[in-house]
């Protein structure tokens, strides 16, 4: 399975200096990750979870954890990825191919960081070249209720 894209702090359990961000905030982004990954590793859960009762406390931090755990938001993904087929990152890689949504090339800069006048991308991707390779879902959506019969709804589960 994919490591998630954690920031370096995040994935070695530390912070510069303990209690630094505000609590809900450093949650939000511990469930944003969690959610878009398909949940996060054992290890780095476990150094989070560590951190954080040393930072905040285990009368705060205990229960919030069981209720985001209960509720969906915070996960353990599996070491044998059997669970991508339900995980949120296996129906991001889903709904990515069957609606274009990353087009490679698609920016107005190169690999190297350079913008490159001589092609044409903004021609071939559409809208994907104002958002540096991403199409937008909500984009991809208005653009199917156009061209499909049936609008977005006919596209494929």
């Amino acid at each position: 399975m994919m490591e998630p894209n954690l920031p370096q702090p995040v994935k070695e359990g530390q912070q510069p200096t303990p209690g630094s961000q505000p609590l809900d905030r450093v949650l939000r982004l511990i469930c944003l990750c969690s959610v878009v990954n398909g949940g996060i590793k054992m290890k780095t859960l476990k150094a989070l979870t560590k951190n954080l009762i040393e930072w905040y406390g285990p009368k705060l931090i205990v229960p919030l954890l069981h209720h985001m755990t209960a509720c969906g938001l915070l996960k353990v993904s599996s070491d044998t990825g059997a669970d991508l087929v339900s995980s949120g990152s296996g129906k991001w890689q889903r709904m990515k191919q069957a609606f274009n949504l990353v087009v490679a090339g698609g920016g107005p800069e190169d690999d190297d960081g350079e913008s490159d006048p001589g092609s044409n991308i903004a021609a071939d991707t559409g809208i994907a070249y104002a958002y540096s390779g991403y199409a937008p879902l909500s984009v991809r959506l208005v653009e199917l209720t156009e061209s499909e019969p049936n609008g977005w709804r006919g596209a494929a589960e």
